[in-house]
């Protein structure tokens, strides 16, 4: 059961303070109570259990995996490259670390599985490549969203590339 977040300055806020709270929302340090908010807590990632990601293309080698702000010029060039045939398949989850299990799983299996991301060091990719999925991130760190012309050209070379090393060309 997931409590709602109460917005602050409404009735029901508490002191978010980094302890423990009762269920009137004051601080506590009993033992019992830290162990019962430990196990709450690990227990909402059962959610993670549903496998609540997209998918498109299952059974494509590469995929392009995206996540948060990168997902709308991603999806729309995920699109046009599907168009223009070039063989990828799609994921997106909002749940990053972890992941969903069924999710790591499958990426496990890919060839490649392309990220792109908005930050400087591709930290998803880098989590994905830490679990064993063979990820490459696209990175931008401009403040700016992708444009979808340089998703395209970019998922298509690295796909070109990725294609031309499995049949040794």
């Amino acid at each position: 059961e997931l409590s709602p977040m109460p917005i602050p300055g409404n009735p029901g806020a508490y002191v978010a303070n980094g302890s423990e709270h009762d269920d009137m929302g004051d601080t506590t340090h009993l033992p019992e109570r830290h162990v019962q908010m430990t196990e709450r807590r690990f227990g909402k990632l059962k959610l993670l259990e549903e496998d609540d990601y997209e998918v498109d293309k299952p059974d494509e080698s590469i995929v392009l995996m995206t996540w948060g702000g990168s997902k709308g010029s991603a999806w729309e060039a995920y699109n046009q490259l599907k168009e223009q045939g070039v063989p990828v398949g799609w994921r997106y989850t909002m749940y990053l670390n972890p992941l969903p299990p069924r999710l790591l799983e499958e990426l496990k299996q890919k060839e490649l599985v392309i990220v792109p991301e908005l930050n400087y060091q591709g930290q998803f990719a880098s989590i994905l490549r830490s679990q064993g999925v063979k990820a490459e991130a696209i990175t931008q760190y401009t403040g700016l969203p992708f444009k979808v012309r340089h998703l395209v050209e970019e998922v298509t070379r690295m796909t070109e590339s990725r294609l031309k090393e499995t049949v040794g060309v």
